[in-house]
């Protein structure tokens, strides 16, 4: 890496144990340049094993997740002269929802599902246990290896998105009338229209949450042993471990403590502030935009118009309302709950977080190794952050609901098809106000939330700008 001391390059012969001076030499094994090829690390036997079988888990988990059902749109309620019974509306899998989508000509909802969850998930798993292994027979370079997995690190939370998306489905498509109406007080009309999540949803969500981990985890891996090698070249004494007595390094250096006592105001730079200001300000929008709706839908139609309360038919979609709703819908269950708690913890619990140890990384720590601990931490929180995710969601709920009504639907309403748009008759039944020529017509439109969570994520992208300003000039110094 440009800028890492000439000696790493070097053949010196620290003093210290055996062990450790192997270790040393694997660490400081050249580069590749051109057609040079890498001479072999030693890397950690929980990488170079562990890492192969948990990704085989994950393998597994994934096929489970996409051969099996994931979700089960019902229909229950009562219509005069037997027009509606119980049943099932649809029951999807993976390969079965890619193919309603595609007849639906749903083409974004298309490319999220099979492109983002379907394909993506077995691509990057495949290409973090190849890039680990080829960086252990030596066939690339450290610098590389760190670079490919920051690249499959950087866009592996995108499978998140069919998650979103089918939380999102399961509050839009939860049309109820709340009891029956009657009808000329001799017949009832009740509906209730539900998406009830299967394990293959929370095995997806698991899946893709160990995906993100493994390939973090073995970025995190190879920082580590390059951050030992430096530091172990740069103080050859540090390798001598000591064989008795008392420590030479004062017990008050190595204390960590939170107070501001540990910073030193002298040491405050533009790149510091920048990242301290845009931090605290993403964290500030963040909170905020969790309660604001990203995204308005007006559910008309004559589904949609029956629904009771009156208040229901207009969706304010945010954060805070999606989880709610999801807890509290008709299909809620054990699998439902576990989207939730991953909904709300990568749109809302790790982004927070995120943006708290960046702003904590920004102060003028006396103590560098505290710095870095609180870096290394902010990194791994920006792994499972996923606001701007929410977005993309968001925009393909706007640009192609209508879309998706026959593949959540279908042709549900063909029994009212003769007197749902018929304004007289249904008047005469007392719902004249649920006359429709259509039979459920939900219009979205973005909302306020989502500029608040946009400017959100531009503050995190900013505070990551300064941070790695404030980090090249520790590195410098």
């Amino acid at each position: 890496r440009d800028g890492e001391p000439s000696s790493l390059h070097g053949h010196m012969e620290p003093a210290g144990a055996t062990a450790a001076a192997d270790s040393q030499a694997q660490l400081r094994a050249p580069k590749a340049t051109g057609d040079e090829v890498a001479a072999p690390l030693r890397l950690p036997y929980r990488l170079r094993v562990g890492l192969p079988l948990l990704v085989a888990g994950d393998l597994a988990l994934l096929a489970v997740a996409h051969l099996s059902t994931g979700a089960v749109t019902k229909i229950s309620g009562q219509a005069p002269f037997g027009l509606l019974s119980a049943h099932i509306v649809s029951e999807d899998n993976l390969i079965s929802a890619a193919q309603r989508l595609f007849e639906a000509h749903a083409w974004v909802c298309l490319g999220i599902v099979v492109l983002l969850s379907g394909l993506w998930p077995y691509v990057k798993l495949l290409a973090t246990s190849v890039v680990v292994a080829m960086l252990d027979t030596g066939s690339i370079s450290m610098d590389r290896a760190q670079l490919r997995l920051q690249v499959l690190e950087a866009f592996g939370k995108y499978s998140f998105a069919d998650v979103f998306l089918t939380c999102a489905n399961c509050v839009i498509f939860d049309i109820t009338t709340n009891g029956s109406y009657k009808i000329l007080g001799l017949f009832k009309l009740e509906i209730n229209i539900w998406m009830e999540l299967r394990f293959a949803c929370a095995a997806l969500i698991i899946a893709v949450t160990i995906s993100v981990f493994l390939t973090h985890w073995a970025l995190y891996e190879l920082q580590s042993m390059e951050q030992h090698a430096v530091e172990n070249v740069a103080d050859p004494a540090a390798l001598e471990a000591p064989r008795g007595g008392e420590s030479d390094v004062d017990p008050e250096d190595t204390r960590i403590t939170g107070s501001l006592d540990s910073t030193d105001l002298r040491d405050w730079s533009y790149p510091r502030i920048i990242t301290l200001v845009s931090a605290i300000l993403g964290f500030v929008l963040l909170l905020i935009g969790i309660f604001c709706p990203v995204v308005i839908v007006n559910r008309g139609g004559f589904l949609g118009n029956l629904i009771r309360p009156e208040e229901d038919r207009i969706l304010n979609l945010s954060i805070l309302t999606i989880c709610l709703r999801m807890i509290s819908s008709t299909g809620a269950n054990i699998w439902s709950n576990i989207l939730v708690f991953a909904f709300f913890a990568t749109l809302c619990v790790a982004p927070l977080l995120e943006y708290l140890l960046l702003a904590a990384y920004a102060l003028p720590w006396r103590r560098r190794g505290r710095s870095a601990k609180i870096y290394t931490c902010a990194e791994w929180a920006h792994s499972f952050g996923c606001v701007e995710i929410l977005l993309i969601t968001g925009a393909a709920i706007v640009f192609e609901l209508h879309t998706v009504v026959e593949f959540n639907l279908g042709d549900e309403c063909a029994p009212f098809a003769s007197i749902m748009n018929d304004k007289a008759l249904l008047s005469l039944a007392g719902l004249g106000f649920a006359a429709s020529s259509s039979c459920f017509d939900p219009e979205p439109s973005f909302a306020g939330g989502s500029v608040v969570l946009l400017a959100a994520v531009a503050a995190r992208c900013t505070a990551w700008r300064g941070s790695l300003a404030v980090r090249d000039a520790e590195k410098r110094d």
